[in-house]
């Protein structure tokens, strides 16, 4: 599913993969509320998509931003393949 953080409000997933790539400007995801949303909606995953240059110098979103950073930077792919008998 595909959808926007104002929309997703209340609902959850076991995993998220929020995209911030085509962003220019911080502009509404510096509502801290949205931030909230977006980053509180996934069970077991999240995963964050976005220019760190234009995020680090926020001041609405530097805590949030700081917390981010402390993890994994790094995501590995496997391929799993599955055999139905």
């Amino acid at each position: 599913m595909i959808t926007t953080v104002d929309k997703y409000q209340g609902q959850q997933n076991d995993y998220i993969l929020l995209s911030l790539v085509r962003t220019k400007t911080v502009g509404h995801i510096r509502d801290v509320r949205r931030l909230v949303v977006a980053l509180s909606r996934a069970r077991l995953g999240l995963y964050v998509f976005a220019r760190v240059s234009l995020f680090q110098n926020c001041y609405e979103l530097s805590n949030a931003f700081k917390l981010v950073m402390q993890r994994p930077r790094t995501l590995c792919l496997i391929a799993v393949i599955f055999q139905y008998v």
